[in-house]
Formats: C-alpha cells, structure tokens, sequence
C-alpha cells in the first residue's frame, strides 16, 4: 500500500500535470495553426479557469459552503475545469481525462481531504460555468475559422 505521503505527492501533481498537458495542446496549436490562434486557445482556457477563484473568493467572503457545513473544493473546482477543457478541444481522449478526474476524486476521498458532498457541490456550481464558457469559445474559434 502506499503511504500517505505518497499519495499526497501524486493529489498534488494531479493539477499540475493536467494543465501542463492543456498547455502543451495550444502550444502545439501555435506550431501548426499559428501564434494568434493559440493565443485565442490560451485565452479561452484562462476564461474557464477565472470563475473557478471568483467562487472561491465569494465563498470566502459570504461563507456559502461553510453555511451547509461543506467545503468549496477548489481543486475539484479547477481540475474539472481543465478536464472540460480537454474534453471539449481533445475529444480524441475523452475516455482517459474522465478516468484521471474521477481517479483524483476518490483520491481526494481516500485522503480525506474532502467529503464526496464537498465535491458534487463545487462540480454542480463549476460545471455548468466551465461547459458555458469552453463551448462558447469553441464556437466562436469554429465560426472564426471558417
């Protein structure tokens, strides 16, 4: 089994890791579609991240999960964000971005970092945000390209 410590390390680079890959996806838009387009990818992909803190920052200040004894999961937050990210503008992999993000849920279970209520909470507040704003972007990059 392996240790708390252990797990700990891989909760940590979870986040991380799958925003260097969405990262490494516009980058290599900018190498074959070019600088402008991948900006605009890199612009898109920022959009969907920034309501992720503005609930954080609300939730701070007006005590919204505190009230129903919950906890705002900023990182299930932000990692569902980045998995929508990539399942809308890599659909190639769906499969695998669903399994790692379901994977970092129970993960974050098993570590007791949060409760399964903590998580279905923030991704029932996020996941709406994050599919609007992605799916918007998408269609203004499509109907941008033609």
């Amino acid at each position: 089994m392996l240790s708390y410590e252990v797990l700990d390390f891989i909760a940590d680079s979870y986040i991380p890791l799958v925003i260097i890959y969405a990262l490494l996806l516009i980058g290599l838009v900018a190498i074959n579609k070019g600088l402008k387009l991948a900006l605009t990818y890199l612009l898109v992909l920022g959009a969907g991240i920034i309501p992720v803190y503005i609930i954080w920052y609300l939730d701070n200040r007006l005590q919204l999960w505190p009230t129903l004894e919950l906890d705002y999961s900023t990182h299930t937050a932000l990692a569902l964000t980045v998995v929508v990210y990539l399942v809308i503008y890599k659909q190639k992999y769906v499969n695998y971005f669903v399994a790692s993000l379901i994977a970092y849920g129970l993960l974050m279970l098993y570590q007791q970092y949060h409760t399964l209520l903590d998580i279905i909470t923030t991704a029932v507040v996020i996941l709406p945000v994050a599919l609007a704003i992605f799916l918007f972007g998408k269609r203004k990059l499509l109907l941008n390209s033609v």
